[in-house]
Order: structure tokens, then C-alpha cells, then sequence
């Protein structure tokens, strides 16, 4: 099967026209079209929608004994066939996650305790803030109470995942979780995490999901026919297996989820195309009336089929973006990819034609940036446990290099940047990848942009060292280069899933427990192991026995993550849509990429990782200062100062904070941070990912 459009390659420019570079620098990106929607957006109050939890209930019900693929499948589609829609003047990307300006979706399938708590409270935590919203109709509120409490009783009554933990490594492990001891950190490792349908994070958090390159110029029919044509390759040629195997019907079903999940989204963007010339019909100003026209015409266009024009480009994009969104309201996170290469060569014609203006290009990216922070995120997790607080991770990532080397920032690198310092919202965060060949006109662009935004957007990413990663595992340089950011700390292959940063030590509490000889101070449980009285080490002593700690704990955490993911894995469903997304590799392979369906070990893999080793160096660092060197305190004094949180100990306090401290060129406090990060990170990467078998995905936090 060709697909209509050829393969668009990035086009390779690097420098730009210091005309152009002017031009994108005097754009006024908060039209008085923007001004109105932010505006809008800024004095609505954050709402409770609770349409599409009660539509995925509906479906649930009605598809009762089918496989869990396609039983996923079909809930996604029945919200995107029946949630309400809405286009609001004077839009001209649409495409809504809830009918609010700011709703909080939420799926009770997911966590039904939780969900039914906040009802009986009255209170709804929302992840980007520390307010409680309590906005939700009455009617609603009755409706998203009693769908909680159907899935409290409809959901399975013991967590197979802490069943599975505990029977292959004891109670006591769940001593070390995060809220226990929390010796580990990270969703995944909670003795009483919020769970529902499918016990874990699952498909809709298992594995994130954003808008491919190849998807946006194939066109969303393309997919569904290359889909199509390997079911009847099934049927033709049978599976291959030579014994009975459930293998062939999840692939079957698989595939069928693919076309039902991706005719739900281009039917979805045809709702709004109604909608739009319904609106048309009835407008009285021409300008409106042309404009809701276009948006029609766009609508019934993409995500379908291949985009005509940089207007059409972005609003595929978004249906794309808000899907995954849709398909789970508790995804932790969506990036958007990288829309400087995704649109360029739309931009680029039309800007040539003269189709568009660079301002009108703007108003358009602008329109992106606020429907992307419409969406809100109900959260039930204790903010001290939370994932990112305060983000939902819609990440942008601009520039890098092709597999030959050549830049690839080209005029939308710069007019994206201009984009985000004016319209000045708190999300997409932006992302630079930067390398020593970099135009140097476009850093300083790019330092004026993070200057006038004021809040660290854009930040920049090491280019070399992110492809780096990659071709240290394997990865050929044509893929290996192409990698966005993705979630706090990592990188996504475009051919690839990144599986989320699911488990870290916390590099604090195993100095705390260090200090105390495997003690948990907190708990006051053993919980690692002994390794002697700090009162009798020498500094090196203490050091070399924080890293049999983290040795011993690094065991403790790679078996937790084996039977965590494994466990998830097989008990919950396939995503089409992430399959589709990366029809490439899962299409043949009947598998999403967590599963299996992808082209490199990266694809199925959680990345692990620590946090805090900033302060282990700190905390090295002041005890050599205060018991060893200058001998202001003793070690015995130091640990009774924390055990009381230093309640009566204020003059020890002050010692500690005013020891030397890493990253103020240093090197007596720098010295214990670039050896405990290079030390713990060789523990880390000892071991071999325990279901690739391949070098781990490390974050270092």
C-alpha cells in the first residue's frame, strides 16, 4: 500500500535568514483572538466532568466476556463517538478534552476508592495545584459517586501486583516502599497505591503514547489499512504457530482494536467538522463564517488523511495529542513531540506560496499552546507521593541533528520559541536540544525567550549525550538520533515507547539508614542491612558502607520492578492507539511495544533510577567538615541532632547549613557529589534490565 504523500524528510537548514529571524522576532503572538481564549481560560474555574467516565462504565458493560484489548478499544471509542464537543468563538484549532474551558476528566474505572473519597468530601485534588476544587454540578456529583461505587464492587478485591510481591519476596518488602520507609520512590512501589479495573498503572499509564511523525503525513487511514491487510494475511496464511497459542487471537484482536481505535478519532474530528458548519450556517460576520469553513474542511480532512497545509498539520496534531489524553484521563504524560520537524515542511510550502504569514503561523502554533493547557488531571495520590507535581508533562522538543550531523533548526524552531515566551503559560514545557554546531544566533534567541518567559522554558537538553545513550544499547544512529524528551528526566525514540520512569532510591534515606546500621529510623524496622555505628567509621568506612546499601537496596528494586511490570503486563490490556502510533513495529508483531512490539529492547523498558544524590553529597560533605575536619561536633551529637529533627539542637543546625554545599564551585563539597553519583550510578547499571536483559534505563535525579 503508498500512501498518498511520500515520506517527508526533515529539511536540513540550520541557519535561517536574518530576515526571517527578524520577522518571527516582531511577530505579536497574543492576537486579540488569543487575549480572548486565554483570557477565558484564566477566569474559568477548574470543573469535574464526568461524561466519559460513565460512557467507559456503558462500555464496559455492554462488552462483558469480550477480550481485554478490545473491550479497551471499544470504551474509546464509545466516549469519542457520544462525549459532548464544543467549539468556542473564536477558535481556530479545536478539539476539547471535556465540554469545560477547564475540566478535570477523570475514568472511576481507575481508582473508584479514591474517586468516591473526593465525592464524600466534596473536595477534587487537581495535579497543578495545591487547591482543592470543589466546582462539579450536583446532578454530576450524584452520577460520579455512584459510578465509583460500582467499581468498588466490580473491581478485583486483592491487588495481584502486592500478591505477586509478596509471595515471591516477603511481607517485609513492603517495608521498604514509599509509604513505608520509602527506600524506593515512584507509583509503582506503594504498599496502598490507588488502584481499580486493573490494579497498576496498565495500559492507560503503562507506556506513553504521542502524536509519530509517519502517522501525521501517512494519515490515519493508512494505519487502519495496513492493519486491515494483516488480518487477512492471518486469515490467508494462518498465524505461524505451530501449536494452540492465545498468541494468535491477542494479535487478532489487537489489530481489530488498532482500526476501531483509529476510525473513534477520525470520527470524533468529523463530529467536529459537523459541528463547525453547523456553526458556519448560522454566523452572521463573514470573517467567522470563513473561518469556522476552514475548520470544517480541516476536520473532515485529518487526522483521516494526510495534512494539506501547516493549519490542517496542527490540528492533526492536536486530535492526535488530545486522543491519548482521552483514552486515559490518568495518563501521566503525553508529550507533543517534535512539532519543529512533524510541521516544517507544511510551513515551509505554505510560507513559499504565500498561503501563510509567519504571524498567522503563530496564531496558529498559539492556538496549539492553549488547548493543550486546557486539560486538567484529577489526582488521588498524596501530593508527597505524586509524580511531578504541579505538571502534566505535554512536552515539546525542538532542534538536534540528523545521522549525518546537520542541524536540524529551521524557522519553526524559532517561531515556537516566540510562541511560548509571549503566550507565557505554564505548559507545554519546551525543550532545546543543543549541540556545539548550533546557529549561534538562534541560542541567543533562545536565551532571550527563556529571559522573557521567566520561568526556565525553554530548558536545554545535552543533544550529543541524549543520542549517546542510545548507541550505547545498540541503537543504529538513523534512530538513536531521533529522541524527544519525554516525562521529568527522560528521552523517547520516536520508534519507540518510553516506558516511564516507574521506580528510584531515594539516595537520603539510604544515608539515613546507613547512619543507623540498617535502621529505619522512620519505622523503626531493619531494613537493610548491618553495617556498623557510624560512631566507630571513619568517613571512607561510613562511604564504603552507604554503597553496600545501596548495592543490597539496588537488588531489592530490580526484583520489585520484574514482578511489578510482568505482572501489569499480563493482566492488563493492549493499547491500539499506542500500537497504532508505532504501526511499524506493532502491526507485524501483534504487539504493543511494552509487550514486546518494538524494533529495540529501550521499547519495553521502565527506566530506574535514584533521587536525592545532590544532597548524599552534602550530607557527605558536612560530616567531613563538622566531625572530621574541624571537629565542631561529634557524630554522636550529629545523629541526635536528627533523630530530633534538631528540636533543641538549632546550633548544629546551623553548622550543617552552613557547611559547604555542592554546586558553588566547590571542589571540597563537589568532590563527595561527583563520586557518590558516579558510584551509585555503576550500581545501577550492573545489573541488566530483568526483562530485556539488555543495559538499563537510568535517571539520575
Amino acid at each position: 500500500m503508498t500512501p498518498e504523500n511520500p515520506t517527508i524528510a526533515p529539511v536540513i537548514q540550520g541557519t535561517i535568514d536574518p530576515k526571517a529571524a527578524e520577522e518571527i522576532r516582531s511577530v505579536k503572538v497574543m492576537t486579540d483572538r488569543l487575549k480572548q481564549l486565554k483570557k477565558e481560560w484564566e477566569d474559568a474555574a477548574p470543573q469535574v466532568y464526568v461524561d466519559d467516565t460513565l460512557l467507559f462504565t456503558e462500555s464496559w458493560k455492554e462488552t462483558e466476556q469480550l477480550p481485554v484489548d478490545y473491550r479497551w478499544a471499544k470504551a474509546f471509542q464509545k466516549r469519542l463517538e457520544n462525549c459532548p464537543i464544543l467549539i468556542r468563538d473564536p477558535e481556530i484549532i479545536v478539539g476539547s478534552s471535556t465540554k469545560f474551558i477547564r475540566g478535570n476528566n477523570v475514568t472511576c474505572a481507575m481508582k473508584p476508592r479514591e474517586i468516591l473519597a473526593m465525592c464524600e468530601s466534596g473536595k477534587f485534588d487537581r495535579k497543578l495545584s495545591d487547591i482543592s476544587s470543589t466546582v462539579i454540578d450536583p446532578e454530576d456529583l450524584e452520577k460520579l459517586k455512584a459510578d465509583a461505587k460500582y467499581w468498588v464492587e466490580h473491581m478485583n478485591p486483592v491487588n495481584y501486583v502486592n500478591v505477586a510481591l509478596e509471595e515471591e519476596l516477603g511481607k517485609e518488602h513492603f517495608d521498604l516502599l514509599f509509604d513505608n520507609a520509602m527506600i524506593m520512590e515512584g507509583r509503582a512501589v506503594r504498599e496502598n497505591p490507588d488502584r481499580g479495573l486493573f490494579q497498576g498503572n496498565g495500559a492507560f499509564g503503562g507506556g506513553v503514547v504521542q502524536p509519530n511523525g509517519d502517522v501525521l503525513r501517512y494519515g490515519f487511514n493508512y494505519v487502519i489499512g495496513l492493519a486491515k491487510a494483516e488480518l487477512e494475511k492471518m486469515k490467508a496464511e494462518g498465524f505461524g504457530e505451530t501449536r494452540a497459542s492465545s498468541s494468535a487471537l491477542r494479535k487478532y484482536y489487537l489489530l481489530k482494536s488498532i482500526i476501531v481505535m483509529f476510525e473513534a478519532v477520525i470520527t470524533f474530528a468529523k463530529r467536529h467538522a459537523d459541528l463547525a458548519r453547523e456553526m458556519a450556517a448560522k454566523c452572521a460576520d463573514p470573517v467567522r463564517k470563513a473561518e469556522l469553513e476552514k475548520i470544517a474542511e480541516a476536520c473532515d480532512r485529518v487526522p483521516a488523511e494526510p495534512p494539506r497545509d501547516f493549519w490542517e498539520a496542527v490540528q492533526s496534531v492536536r486530535f492526535m495529542h488530545l486522543a491519548a489524553w482521552k483514552e486515559s484521563s490518568d495518563r501521566a504524560e503525553v508529550p507533543v513531540g517534535r512539532i519543529d520537524q512533524f510541521w516544517y515542511p507544511y510551513y515551509k510550502a505554505d510560507i513559499e506560496s504565500g498561503k501563510l504569514t509567519r504571524q498567522q503561523a503563530a496564531e496558529l502554533i498559539g492556538a496549539m499552546w492553549l488547548k493543550i493547557r486546557e486539560v486538567e488531571n484529577l489526582v488521588t495520590i498524596k501530593r508527597e507521593h505524586r509524580a511531578a507535581p504541579g505538571s502534566q508533562l505535554p512536552n515539546v522538543t525542538l532542534c538536534g541533528r540528523d545521522k549525518d550531523g546537520n542541524d536540524l533548526t529551521n524557522e519553526l524552531s524559532w517561531l515556537v520559541l516566540s510562541t511560548m515566551a509571549q503566550i507565557h503559560l505554564s505548559e507545554p514545557a519546551v525543550y532545546v536540544r543543543f549541540h556545539e554546531t548550533q546557529d549561534e544566533n538562534f541560542l541567543i534567541h533562545a536565551l532571550e525567550c527563556n529571559r522573557e518567559f521567566g520561568g526556565g522554558n525553554p530548558a536545554f537538553l545535552n543533544d550529543e549525550m541524549g543520542t549517546q545513550r542510545y548507541l550505547d544499547r545498540g541503537v543504529p544512529i538513523e534512530d538513536a538520533c531521533n529522541w524527544n524528551a519525554s516525562g521529568c528526566l527522560g528521552y523517547h525514540l520516536e520508534c519507540c515507547e518510553h516506558m516511564a520512569g516507574a521506580l528510584n532510591l531515594v539516595q537520603t534515606k539510604v544515608m539515613e539508614v546507613t547512619l543507623h546500621d540498617g535502621l529505619d529510623p522512620r519505622t523503626g524496622k531493619q531494613v537493610g542491612l548491618h553495617t556498623g555505628d557510624p560512631r566507630n567509621m571513619t568517613l571512607e568506612e561510613i562511604y564504603e558502607a552507604f554503597l553496600k546499601q545501596e548495592d543490597y537496596f539496588a537488588d531489592k528494586m530490580r526484583d520489585h520492578y520484574f514482578i511489578w511490570w510482568t505482572t501489569e503486563a499480563a493482566n492488563s490490556p493492549m493499547s491500539g492507539y499506542r500500537a497504532g502510533m508505532l504501526y511499524r513495529d506493532c502491526i507485524p508483531a501483534g504487539l504493543t511495544s511494552r509487550e514486546g512490539g518494538c524494533r529495540y529492547p529501550e521499547g519495553k523498558a521502565s527506566w530506574v533510577g535514584d533521587k536525592g544524590i545532590c544532597d548524599v553529597g552534602d550530607y557527605l560533605t558536612a560530616i567531613e567538615y563538622l566531625v572530621y575536619d574541624k571537629k565542631m561536633v561529634t557524630m554522636d551529637e550529629l545523629l541526635k541532632a536528627m533523630a530530633a529533627n534538631w528540636e533543641g539542637y538549632e546550633e548544629i543546625r546551623q553548622m550543617c547549613l552552613k557547611a559547604p554545599k555542592y554546586g558553588n564551585d566547590d571542589d571540597y563539597a563537589d568532590k563527595w557529589y561527583v563520586r557518590a553519583s558516579a558510584d551509585t550510578q555503576r550500581i545501577l547499571l550492573s545489573r541488566p534490565d530483568p526483562i530485556t536483559g539488555a543495559k538499563p534505563m537510568l535517571f539520575k535525579g
